[in-house]
């Protein structure tokens, strides 16, 4: 087995100085590509452009080099509702 890399999205700035979030199993996070928003307690935003168009709706995305698994659940606007 191999394991082939794939894009790596990173995440934009934090409010109030505040660089990381807590995800908390069960937790509903959102996650948006809008660049001007911050992000904050289950919410952050990324730098992959239009990322609720790529994800269909149980769809993984791994975080923290898999460390963590989120969960698409559904869509609101431009923003995408995972769950770990």
């Amino acid at each position: 087995m191999i394991d082939l890399k794939g894009p790596l999205i990173r995440t934009l700035g934090f409010r109030d100085t505040m660089y990381s979030i807590q995800v908390i199993t069960g937790e509903e996070v959102r996650i948006s590509s809008n660049k001007s928003l911050k992000g904050e307690p289950g919410m952050f935003g990324i730098d992959y452009e239009r990322i609720h168009e790529k994800l269909l709706i149980g769809d993984k995305v791994l975080v923290d080099y898999g460390g963590v698994v989120l969960t698409v659940k559904g869509f609101e606007y431009e923003k995408t509702y995972l769950q770990s």
